[in-house]
């Protein structure tokens, strides 16, 4: 397994997972210091052990790590987080007020996992691990635009809906830099820019808010939990544009009278760059998440 790499400022490192059997797709941020080690995100749990042995490879102890930041609670950001808390016994999670509901009781984890499955289809859903309700006392609920103390940083947690509602940024003014979830989409290392639009909660006009605030950050770079750092000059406003440009693709496509099968299919000929980041199961079944978390919006629009 390959040494985490340092982020632009030097004092922050991303860690490879291979969540989902892919090199440099799911990365796990840590930020040391002498007041204690933060993570942000967890990777899903199907891969904590390469969490584990990438803080090794640091050589941070688990019981310095202090802070665990899932960016929103979709399995492959947060799905890790009841095993970390269990090897790391001084670290405490914080997680989105929308969204503590759904990681704090055993009923509503049931529920989460439910959904995941749906939205990702029984054939990938075993890539994702498993989850475990996270013991409250050591789960800090997180009011949008909050700041804590980790890592030995001042860390400004910022309300980020559009993916998902139970989303927050995770900004360091100090380093100038903003880990984003998956508020600005995937693109993996010499890739293309591909979509995050899932159901059941893409939205928007949330985003577009969004966007609006992280572009007012005036960060230098941007963290992508899949995958790595990117200039924020320059991808905020490329992603902009081409989530705009597939969400009306697909609202043009749905006023021709095509179904949502159809709709699909057509994407998946016209739209084939991921091809060179998944095999071509991965890659139908990413078409059809985030066509349809699309096609579902444009819907409740309709019946608004």
């Amino acid at each position: 397994m390959p040494r985490p790499a340092a982020l632009p400022d030097g004092e922050a490192y991303i860690l490879d997972t291979h969540g989902f059997g892919i090199e440099r797709y799911c990365g796990v941020f840590v930020l040391p210091s002498q007041q204690g080690t933060a993570l942000i995100e967890t990777g899903p749990s199907a891969t904590t052990q390469a969490v584990l042995d990438g803080l090794a490879s640091l050589d941070i102890p688990l019981d310095e790590v202090t802070d665990i930041i899932p960016t929103h609670i979709h399995l492959d950001h947060a799905g890790a987080t009841w095993e970390l808390l269990e090897a790391c016994p001084n670290a405490t999670a914080h997680i989105h007020t929308v969204g503590y509901p759904y990681v704090t009781d055993p009923e509503k984890v049931a529920k989460l996992l439910e959904s995941v499955e749906r939205a990702v289809g029984e054939a990938r859903f075993p890539q994702y691990g498993t989850f475990e309700a996270l013991p409250v006392e050591r789960t800090h609920e997180v009011k949008p635009d909050t700041e804590i103390q980790a890592g030995g940083r001042t860390l400004e947690l910022i309300d980020a809906p559009g993916h998902a509602p139970h989303q927050f940024a995770v900004h360091d003014p100090e380093h100038a830099i903003c880990y984003v979830g998956d508020a600005l989409g995937i693109r993996v290392p010499n890739g293309p820019v591909m979509m995050t639009t899932p159901p059941p909660a893409f939205d928007l006009h949330a985003w577009r808010d969004t966007f609006e605030v992280l572009e007012a950050l005036e960060a230098d770079w941007f963290a992508l939990t899949h995958y790595g750092w990117v200039s924020a000059e320059d991808h905020l406003p490329q992603f902009r544009e081409q989530q705009e440009a597939w969400v009306d693709t697909i609202r043009r496509h749905r006023d021709e009278g095509l179904s949502l099968e159809e709709t699909i299919q057509v994407l998946c000929k016209r739209h084939d760059a991921a091809k060179a980041v998944y095999d071509e199961a991965t890659f139908r079944e990413e078409v059809r998440m985030n066509a349809t978390g699309v096609w579902l919006w444009l819907k409740r629009q309709e019946n608004a």
